[in-house]
Protein backbone atom coordinates (compact mmCIF):
# COMPACT_ATOMS: atom_id res chain seq x y z
CA UNK A 1 0.00 0.00 0.00
CA UNK A 2 2.81 2.70 0.87
CA UNK A 3 4.47 1.26 -2.49
CA UNK A 4 1.02 2.81 -4.49
CA UNK A 5 0.63 5.56 -2.19
CA UNK A 6 4.64 6.63 -2.69
CA UNK A 7 4.21 6.25 -6.75
CA UNK A 8 0.78 8.39 -6.68
CA UNK A 9 3.20 11.02 -5.41
CA UNK A 10 5.67 11.44 -7.54
CA UNK A 11 6.14 14.52 -9.48
CA UNK A 12 4.94 14.50 -12.69
CA UNK A 13 7.72 15.79 -15.48
CA UNK A 14 6.86 17.84 -18.85
CA UNK A 15 9.64 17.39 -21.86
CA UNK A 16 9.43 20.19 -23.43
CA UNK A 17 11.60 20.19 -27.03
CA UNK A 18 12.54 23.55 -28.48
CA UNK A 19 12.76 23.73 -32.21
CA UNK A 20 13.00 26.80 -34.48
CA UNK A 21 12.78 26.55 -37.80
CA UNK A 22 15.35 29.62 -38.27
CA UNK A 23 18.97 29.49 -37.27
CA UNK A 24 22.31 31.46 -37.72
CA UNK A 25 23.95 28.92 -38.12
CA UNK A 26 21.66 25.77 -39.75
CA UNK A 27 18.33 27.15 -40.94
CA UNK A 28 15.83 23.87 -41.21
CA UNK A 29 17.75 21.80 -39.02
CA UNK A 30 15.08 20.55 -37.08
CA UNK A 31 13.34 19.34 -40.35
CA UNK A 32 16.55 17.94 -41.43
CA UNK A 33 15.86 13.78 -42.23
CA UNK A 34 17.94 11.06 -40.61
CA UNK A 35 17.48 8.04 -42.43
CA UNK A 36 13.77 9.28 -43.48
CA UNK A 37 12.85 11.09 -40.47
CA UNK A 38 12.90 14.48 -39.19
CA UNK A 39 15.72 15.35 -36.21
CA UNK A 40 12.52 16.74 -34.50
CA UNK A 41 10.35 13.64 -34.78
CA UNK A 42 12.81 11.33 -34.05
CA UNK A 43 13.91 13.50 -30.91
CA UNK A 44 10.27 13.60 -29.87
CA UNK A 45 9.77 9.74 -30.34
CA UNK A 46 13.35 9.19 -27.83
CA UNK A 47 12.21 11.68 -25.50
CA UNK A 48 8.45 9.55 -25.40
CA UNK A 49 10.62 6.52 -24.40
CA UNK A 50 11.89 8.24 -21.31
CA UNK A 51 10.04 7.12 -18.76
CA UNK A 52 10.68 10.00 -16.44
CA UNK A 53 8.67 12.33 -18.57
CA UNK A 54 4.80 11.97 -18.19
CA UNK A 55 4.19 14.53 -21.55
CA UNK A 56 6.24 15.21 -24.12
CA UNK A 57 5.91 18.69 -26.17
CA UNK A 58 7.48 19.93 -29.05
CA UNK A 59 7.37 24.10 -29.15
CA UNK A 60 7.86 25.58 -31.97
CA UNK A 61 7.10 29.21 -34.20
CA UNK A 62 7.18 27.15 -37.70
CA UNK A 63 4.12 25.95 -39.24
CA UNK A 64 6.20 23.26 -41.32
CA UNK A 65 7.58 21.76 -37.78
CA UNK A 66 3.55 21.76 -36.64
CA UNK A 67 3.11 19.50 -39.35
CA UNK A 68 5.64 17.57 -39.25
CA UNK A 69 5.23 16.92 -35.93
CA UNK A 70 1.26 16.57 -35.75
CA UNK A 71 1.52 14.54 -38.72
CA UNK A 72 3.17 11.77 -36.18
CA UNK A 73 0.74 12.37 -33.20
CA UNK A 74 3.12 14.90 -31.42
CA UNK A 75 1.46 17.77 -29.07
CA UNK A 76 2.98 20.44 -30.82
CA UNK A 77 2.48 24.58 -28.85
CA UNK A 78 3.25 27.03 -31.32
CA UNK A 79 5.53 29.60 -29.95
CA UNK A 80 5.95 33.03 -30.55
CA UNK A 81 8.30 33.88 -33.68
CA UNK A 82 10.77 36.98 -31.29
CA UNK A 83 11.62 33.87 -29.04
CA UNK A 84 15.79 35.03 -28.57
CA UNK A 85 16.99 31.69 -27.54
CA UNK A 86 16.30 28.18 -26.53
CA UNK A 87 15.07 28.69 -23.01
CA UNK A 88 12.13 30.90 -24.40
CA UNK A 89 10.49 28.56 -26.78
CA UNK A 90 10.43 25.97 -23.77
CA UNK A 91 8.94 28.94 -21.18
CA UNK A 92 6.22 29.57 -23.61
CA UNK A 93 5.63 26.15 -24.63
CA UNK A 94 4.37 25.43 -21.27
CA UNK A 95 2.96 28.51 -20.16
CA UNK A 96 0.83 28.55 -23.52
CA UNK A 97 0.12 24.53 -23.35
CA UNK A 98 -2.56 23.19 -21.79
CA UNK A 99 -0.42 22.03 -19.11
CA UNK A 100 -1.23 21.45 -15.48
CA UNK A 101 0.08 23.94 -12.93
CA UNK A 102 1.57 22.37 -9.79
CA UNK A 103 -0.87 19.70 -7.57
CA UNK A 104 -3.09 19.53 -10.70
CA UNK A 105 -3.03 15.90 -12.43
CA UNK A 106 -1.51 15.16 -15.96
Amino acid sequence: MKAARRKQKRNRVIGVIPARYQSVRFPGKPLVKILGVPMVVRTWQQACLCKTLSKVIVATDDERIAEACSQEGAEVVMTSVSCANGAHPVHDGVMLGETPRAGQPL
